[in-house]
């Protein structure tokens, strides 16, 4: 008996060792009380063992259980803070911008009580670039006031108050001092001119009209065979699209093309007529230059400076409306 008591302790000793929980290490039976065959004292620890598997997987679950629990409650403690550390963010923001919104309200106002101090104010009006119109009248245009603050809400409107007076083209505004201002003008230039019930018009190269008068201007060009309607000229307006396609290119002819020959040579006529295509009178030179339509320019403009050399005098009409081909340039003196 003695012998299998030590058994019996032994076995008990090895199997409590192998429990991975202190919660598993439940006996079931006392071996120091129990009397029995071998095999029931193993069959009882066989029980004994599976009971312990069973603790064993009862206390995992709920130890797992608690871990993600734990875990949960982490992420929500995360969660929390990240929310509450962007609110702060947010509002530590917001807190910003309207500071920055204050001063900035502050500087505008400050910049604005000092445009408007005494030390801006208007004393004088220089005009420059003008020749046709006096400054006096570019002055009383403007609607700038003298002996007030300079930065005056006529200033916004500078360009179209000028405008007013045809020959006005364009206006820049420049500040020379807290009391002086700067006005350059860019005037109009007379190229042309029409003549319309009993009324002269001079234009300038765009086809703004920009003076009426009763008498026949001089030292510009006259500008034939028109097509704007009578009722739509007037000061200040332009002629029609038509009539400004064709100053365009009767400009573009003359300045790249005649002027080749001398630069100071007299016109006194151009037009363009849809049959016979360009016209310009050569008034100093007496003769009416029949140039085409715009092709082969080049050559027309060698063949024609030739022609007035040879022809120097004779008054009469030279031809350049040819192909060059089968028809070459013609000078027909007048008779």
């Amino acid at each position: 008996m003695p012998k299998k008591e030590n058994e019996k302790i032994k076995y008990k000793t090895q199997k409590a060792k192998k429990v991975k929980y202190p919660e598993a290490k439940i006996q079931l039976f006392d071996y120091d009380q129990v009397t029995g065959s071998k095999k029931e004292n193993k069959e009882k620890a066989k029980k004994q063992k599976q009971y312990q598997k069973q603790k064993l997987k009862e206390i995992k679950a709920a130890r797992k259980k608690e871990k993600q629990e734990n875990q949960q409650l982490e992420l929500d403690l995360n969660i929390n803070s990240t929310k509450n550390i962007q609110n702060k963010k947010i509002k530590k923001k917001k807190g910003k911008g309207i500071v920055k919104f204050i001063l900035f309200i502050i500087l505008i106002s400050g910049i604005i009580a000092f445009l408007k101090s005494p030390f801006f104010t208007l004393q004088k009006i220089n005009v420059k670039g003008n020749n046709k119109v006096k400054s006096s009248e570019i002055i009383k245009l403007s609607k700038i006031e003298i002996n007030k603050n300079m930065f005056q809400k006529s200033l916004l409107f500078l360009n179209k108050n000028l405008k007013k007076n045809p020959y006005i083209k364009n206006a820049l505004l420049k500040i020379a001092s807290s009391s002086e201002i700067d006005l350059d003008i860019e005037e109009r230039v007379e190229k042309y001119y029409i003549s319309a019930s009993n009324k002269f018009y001079t234009i300038d190269n765009s086809g703004m009209i920009l003076k009426e008068s009763t008498t026949e201007p001089t030292n510009v060009i006259k500008l034939s065979m028109f097509k704007t309607e009578l009722a739509n000229i007037k000061v200040g307006e332009k002629l029609s699209e038509s009539d400004i396609k064709d100053i365009e290119d009767i400009s573009n002819i003359i300045k790249n093309y005649i002027y080749t020959i001398k630069s100071d040579i007299e016109i006194s006529e151009a037009y363009y007529n849809e049959k016979i295509g360009y016209v310009v009178n050569l008034s100093q030179e007496k003769k009416v230059v029949y140039l085409g339509d715009k092709n082969k320019m080049e050559t027309k403009i060698l063949y024609l400076k030739k022609i007035i050399e040879q022809e120097k005098g004779i008054e009469g009409e030279i031809f350049l409306n040819k192909d060059f081909k089968d028809k070459f340039p013609v000078f027909r003196e007048k008779v």
